[in-house]
């Protein structure tokens, strides 16, 4: 009886196993590059395009473990690079050195999110990960807020918006919004000992939120929702308040006497 009641008990799936300490750091150098690509650089290739392949290179060695599963949302990425292919082909090989290049870089994106998913199925590192991010974002809101290596570009509508190492402004505002998400989630969905530090949490939020509507654009935040001129309070449009982050960066924005003119 105990014998058949063992085999008919379910079986708990295989943990993964322990990621190697060298691929760890390898992913968290990559994920700690992605705020601060470069496109004024002196060098031809990407500064995340250096750091993703040095994670690549370093999960051979371990490869059965980070390439254990292959995700199954990757496949219709899969599909897509054949497509691609697939239309190159039959518009006659036009644009060759583009097309090579953008499926190289396609192609290590696949690399990257096959080896990412299996790299992030350890506890350590799904843990740590988002912190990187915040790291990161943070250092990043630093250096701008100090005006080091941005240049600041004049708007048609009045204002300026600034931008870092020759960086595309929306592209950026868009990493710092999510080292932002990243940072909020640590707070109040993370683990006990950053539950505890919410009070420590928000200062920096707002370090970040600070510097999002210099590098966004003010219309972004005022689609998202109306900031009256007088008495800055919100009003949303279609009756649904979009999300408090552009609320909020849209009521940073009409403050600062950077964005302030581009609500005019």
């Amino acid at each position: 009886m105990s014998v058949t009641k063992r085999r008919s008990e379910p079986q708990a799936p295989p943990a993964a196993p322990p990621v190697h300490r060298v691929i760890r750091w390898a992913f968290y150098v990559f994920i700690l590059s992605l705020p601060f690509e470069y496109p004024n650089r002196s060098f031809p290739v990407e500064t995340t395009t250096i750091t993703c392949a040095l994670f690549l290179l370093a999960v051979l060695y371990q490869p059965r473990v980070c390439f254990r599963r292959f995700p199954g949302a990757a496949a219709w990425f899969v599909g897509f690079l054949y497509a691609f292919l697939v239309s190159f082909v039959v518009n006659g090989g036009q644009y060759e050195d583009e097309v090579q290049k953008f499926f190289l870089l396609m192609l290590q994106l696949l690399m990257l999110l096959w080896a990412g998913y299996n790299v992030l199925r350890d506890e350590e590192v799904f843990s740590k990960a988002p912190v990187m991010l915040v790291v990161a974002c943070t250092v990043r809101a630093v250096l701008q807020m100090l005006n080091i290596g941005t240049s600041h570009v004049a708007e048609w509508v009045g204002g300026e918006r600034v931008s870092m190492l020759g960086q595309n402004s929306n592209q950026s505002a868009m990493m710092m919004a999510a080292g932002l998400i990243a940072l909020i989630g640590l707070g109040y969905a993370g683990s006990a000992p950053w539950r505890r530090l919410r009070l420590l949490i928000w200062p920096v939020a707002a370090l970040i939120c600070s510097q999002l509507p210099r590098i966004a654009k003010a219309t972004l935040s005022r689609k998202a929702c109306r900031i009256s001129p007088r008495s800055g309070r919100s009003t949303c449009s279609r009756g649904k308040r979009k999300s408090i982050p552009a609320g909020l960066s849209g009521f940073i924005s009409r403050r600062l006497k950077i964005t302030g003119p581009r609500w005019q």
